[in-house]
């Protein structure tokens, strides 16, 4: 019994919660997108740029980017092609500029120009593409992880009316190892009145993604992937992550205190690609931009707690229940199973003799409250059982 009480009030009251009625928050996100060494406008005051951040910020020249054709470098794998690098910034690399949860950061541009020579009116009029030489129609944005994102949301328990927004709650970004990534400006996660600020490369890194120059596919999957072609990098094919946001009051015993988590997944074997197409006024001519880059998804879980009588109650009506169990099954094992079976029925029950010459009756020794028990009998005298 003692353990049963244990059980319920420590583990299931204290440890598990279970005095609480638990909803899944939904809620919505808002990204931005801001280039490299730009102080974001949307940084609080709380916390500012390093001494002469801004001056000492520089972008890295090409000839120092390794994927840059400028560079004169070659890719770590040698069946990787350079390519031209070109320094946009974040309203020519997002695309599109505006999605509900999620962000494609471009690393990689196909341009191919297509003309028109016919008349669009007629069923066999289609556009032409202009050959161009690969060094002029493909190129890289420089320096996309040094890219920073503003990830602001807020989550709204609806079956109690619970709404937070995340510039008041504490937080914390997971790296892959599932401890909290120790992050630095102009990286900003969990501080007070302050909106959360990535790099790429951070949410790349803690997704367990340490480079863009690495291989898009595992060689064993490239002939398992639909459409992929020989083996090329991250950078070039495009990456998908999922950013996983969980919030909770469940992490102490004071439910008014609330926080979330950043955790990011990394799915592999899988390149993201979109295209753009940009038409002239007479629609003579058109540019289309296929994109690669790194593909960001939101998604909002956790479990948010209040205190509710009727769920602590159930939790004990569940803890009797799991007593009268543990009394059932140990009857069982002593009275049937046990070999002193014998012994430990003749101490359970009591054979009493009736003196009405009707059947004996047989009386647990757990109702037998006192050494002696007095049955009355017809006549108003009394016979004795001894215990």
């Amino acid at each position: 019994m003692a353990i049963v009480i244990a059980y319920t009030v420590g583990y299931d009251v204290l440890y598990q919660k279970r005095y609480v009625q638990v909803d899944n928050p939904v809620g919505s996100v808002r990204l931005s997108l801001r280039a490299p060494c730009a102080v974001p406008a949307y940084a609080c005051g709380a916390i500012s740029p390093p001494a002469n951040w801004t001056q000492a910020c520089t972008r890295t020249p090409p000839n120092q980017l390794p994927y840059c054709l400028q560079s004169g470098q070659k890719y770590p794998n040698s069946t990787w092609l350079n390519n031209q690098c070109r320094y946009y910034d974040d309203t020519l690399a997002l695309y599109p500029s505006m999605e509900q949860s999620a962000m494609f950061v471009t690393s990689r541009v196909r341009e191919d120009w297509r003309t028109l020579d016919c008349d669009i009116t007629q069923p066999d009029c289609t556009y032409t593409t202009i050959p161009r030489p690969r060094n002029q129609s493909v190129f890289y944005i420089a320096e996309i992880e040094r890219f920073t994102i503003q990830l602001d949301h807020s989550m709204y328990a609806t079956d109690f009316g619970i709404q937070r927004n995340a510039a008041a709650l504490r937080g914390s970004l997971l790296g892959c190892n599932g401890k909290p990534m120790t992050v630095e400006y102009p990286d900003i996660v969990g501080q007070e009145k302050c909106k959360d600020t990535f790099q790429v490369g951070t949410l790349l890194r803690a997704a367990c993604v340490e480079s863009l120059d690495t291989e898009a596919y595992e060689r064993s999957e490239i002939a398992n992937v639909t459409g992929a072609r020989d083996p090329e990098s991250k950078r070039s094919a495009g990456v998908v992550l999922i950013v996983f946001i969980k919030y909770s009051n469940l992490n102490s015993y004071d439910l008014n205190t609330f926080d979330y988590t950043y955790t990011v997944d990394f799915v592999e074997n899988t390149e993201f690609k979109t295209e753009q197409a940009i038409y002239d006024r007479n629609l003579s001519a058109v540019t289309v931009w296929s994109r690669h880059g790194v593909r960001i998804i939101v998604l909002q879980t956790g479990s948010i707690g209040k205190f509710d009588f009727q769920t602590l109650l159930l939790t004990f009506v569940g803890g009797f229940g799991l007593m009268a169990a543990a009394t059932v099954i140990v009857d069982f094992l002593a009275t049937k199973i046990l070999p002193r079976k014998n012994f430990y029925a003749h101490l359970k029950y009591q054979e009493v003799i009736d003196p009405a010459g009707g059947e004996t009756p047989t009386l647990p020794r757990d109702s037998v409250r006192s050494p002696m028990l007095q049955h009355a009998q017809p006549d108003g005298t009394s016979y004795k059982a001894f215990d």
